[in-house]
């Protein structure tokens, strides 16, 4: 990964926007340093914070006075980092960085990305304000608004963990010089995990961590399970118990049965009594009284329909039979009209036939009139004679008395049959209500006979008999349903059981999983605890390496040793006595830091940038030539120095101009405190 280009706007000293652009342009594995000059106070040391503030925001506490410092002390410091011209001109001021990083790796592609970290100010005094962040790249944009609480975001920082630079191994490649000796301290828990974090150890940390994890959670299902044996023991239990009570109310329903088998041997002897003396039973003479009321009921509805008959058509019932007369008169009559209709109608078609005779052709010779008359005359007496049937014997002796209309005459016989009618239906229901009546008499006498105190005897008993039969029905329909519901209780146990027995599956599993991850977290210690030490060791080794290399005291130390628990640097002699790191040099103290720096970026293997601010401020001149010549160069493949005018000049900057690509320097006005930016350094101008 290296830094291409690095533009600032309102931050610090950088009024406006201000870009540092092309960083990459000229770099080569030959030439991989970019060396930034300023005096003090120019703006060296804000490019350095800008880049670490764009990266980690406020995660990065090391930036403000504090550390560890809650959130308004950061809220105070992005307030006070605001430049100060724009801060008095503008009613709110906005602050951006923005990072332009090529290969970068992600989901194993080099890629090109830009990051870009924004603060909106809208009340100074009040330190109000929003802070934005936005990560983009050719295939995807992450866009995140009102940044509070950022630090927490899982895919930023798992990004930055992956692809970019973790924020815990920053110290050792985004530095500054002046300060890089406070490594040899040693001392807090957070060097500890920047160093596990360098040397990919944290990794195996976390790994182990969430194996624990894991497995408590395994642990907590598998306690809430692991009573499944005895739960399906006791639950089998309760099945027996409730089987027990199914068997003893089907001992209760068998007993309820012969009960009522007993009952209905005394029922049977009581209806043969009452047959034996009355005739009757008790069910019969209930069949009697119901007959009874039945044929009551039928005696009403037939007494109930003669009576309106003879309130509405008396007067034609008693004229029945002058209606059947006259019916008949009217059917001779009707007989007789029809005969003389059929008489006049064939008389007239006879005259027109002679009519046709006669009309037309004279006959040869032609006919006189007497002669016509004649023929005319006989033909009329011929054809009505052949053609007119005799009048029918029955009607000689009819006379026609009404001379009614055809209509008038069908509407008198309607009449006439709807009495027919009434009469038929008045007669059936007399015949009826005589059968009634006797029906009725015979259901008395059956009565009378079953009302005797002897077969009353009988019939009370047998009543009683009924009600403690119906009782045992009951009792019997009541342990049914004991039964059902058993049996329900039964299956909801068993289905119980049947979960329980895939519970017991689940246990088993959890417990070989338990034990699995046992294994495997001890397996995971075992290599973590190897594989830190061939870590520490090669880490050892490279300290060394570097340390002979650049320390002008070679016989100053000789072994260091790191301790494998709390990561504590211990430096010994040649005499192989401790040295107290507290009271070695700041410049021997600072080509240690620096040596502990290069033994870790060998060993991370990762192709980050270094940026080195007052990169030899505490140094003499040999210390200073040793580090310019044997560690800039090879310190990574982006090197980018921010010097002052007393520290990569003179010899200094020969010896390294070689392996320089570009030459940068930053210069501020007194006047407008505003820093600027140009290419050239400080033995160019």
């Amino acid at each position: 990964m290296k830094i291409d280009k690095i533009t600032l706007h309102n931050f610090k000293g950088f009024e406006g926007t201000v870009t540092i652009s092309d960083l990459t342009r000229d770099l080569t594995p030959e030439k991989p340093i970019i060396l930034i000059g300023g005096l003090n106070g120019a703006g060296k040391t804000t490019l350095l914070e800008a880049i670490l503030l764009c990266l980690y925001g406020e995660r990065n506490k090391n930036l403000w006075p504090t550390k560890g410092a809650k959130r308004e002390q950061y809220k105070s410091w992005i307030v006070s980092v605001a430049n100060n011209r724009a801060k008095k001109s503008q009613p709110f001021v906005k602050i951006w960085i923005e990072l332009d990083l090529i290969d970068v790796m992600i989901d194993g592609i080099y890629e090109s990305i830009t990051i870009k970290r924004s603060w909106e100010i809208s009340d100074i005094q009040k330190q109000d304000f929003q802070e934005d962040f936005k990560v983009e790249n050719k295939v995807k944009s992450y866009v995140y608004e009102d940044f509070s609480g950022m630090q927490n975001d899982a895919v930023w920082y798992g990004f930055l963990e992956q692809g970019i630079m973790p924020y815990e191994i920053s110290q050792f490649f985004l530095f500054d010089g002046e300060k890089i000796q406070d490594l040899v301290r040693d001392e807090d828990k957070e060097f500890e995990e920047s160093l596990k974090k360098a040397l990919q150890l944290s990794l195996y940390e976390q790994l182990i961590d969430d194996i624990k994890t894991v497995r408590s959670q395994i642990l907590t299902e598998y306690n809430k399970k692991k009573s499944t044996s005895d739960d399906i023991k006791r639950t089998e239990d309760e099945i027996t118990v409730i089987k027990r009570d199914i068997e003893e109310q089907e001992g209760l329903i068998g007993d309820f049965q012969s009960k009522i088998e007993e009952i209905d041997e005394e029922i049977k002897k009581i209806d043969y009594e009452t047959t034996r003396i009355g005739g009757v039973t008790e069910a019969s003479v209930e069949l009697v009284r119901t007959e009874e009321e039945r044929l009551n009921q039928e005696k009403g509805r037939i007494e109930e329909r003669i009576i309106r008959v003879i309130q509405n058509d008396l007067p034609f019932i008693i004229t029945a039979s002058v209606c059947q007369e006259l019916d008949q008169q009217l059917d001779a009559e009707k007989l007789l009209q029809e005969l003389e209709d059929t008489k006049a109608t064939l008389k007239l078609k006879v005259r027109l036939i002679i009519q046709q005779l006669f009309e037309g052709e004279e006959s040869v010779p032609p006919l006189i009139s007497t002669q016509r008359e004649f023929y005319d005359k006989k033909l009329d007496k011929i054809l009505i004679e052949e053609f007119l049937s005799e009048k029918p014997q029955a009607l000689n002796d009819v006379t026609p008395i009404h001379n009614l209309s055809r209509s008038d005459a069908e509407r008198l016989r309607g009449h006439i049959q709807d009495t027919r009618d009434i009469i038929q239906k008045l007669e059936e229901d007399v015949r009826r209500l005589a059968q009634v009546e006797r029906d009725l008499e015979d259901k008395k006498k059956s009565i009378k006979k079953s009302s005797s105190d002897e077969i009353q005897q009988f019939f009370q008993k047998k009543g009683r008999l009924d009600q403690e039969r119906t009782q045992k029905l009951n009792e019997i329909e009541n342990c049914k349903a004991r039964i059902q519901k058993l049996k329900k209780d039964i299956e909801n146990k068993q289905n119980k059981i049947t979960k329980y027995e895939e519970y017991a599956e689940i246990v088993k599993e959890q417990k070989e999983q338990l034990a699995y991850c046992d294994q495997l977290k001890e397996a995971l210690k075992a290599f973590l605890s190897e594989f830190q030490a061939r870590k520490i060791k090669k880490l050892t080794e490279y300290i060394i390496e570097m340390w002979k290399i650049l320390a002008h005291k070679k016989g100053q130390v000789c072994w260091i040793k790191i301790d494998h628990d709390n990561f504590t640097i211990k430096l010994y002699d040649s005499e192989k006595s401790e040295l107290d790191k507290t009271k070695i040099s700041s410049g021997e103290k600072e080509v240690f830091a620096i040596a502990l720096i290069w033994a870790l970026k060998s060993i991370a293997n990762r192709d980050l940038p270094v940026v080195i601010d007052t990169p030899l401020a505490r140094l003499d001149t040999k210390h200073r030539e040793h580090i310019t010549k044997h560690f800039f160069p090879k310190a990574a493949g982006q090197v980018i120095l921010l010097s002052t005018d007393t520290e990569i000049v003179g010899e200094g900057y020969r010896a390294i101009e070689n392996y320089v690509c570009r030459r940068l320097l930053i210069s501020k006005s007194n006047a407008v405190e505003k820093a600027v930016i140009k290419e050239g350094y400080f033995e160019e101008l």
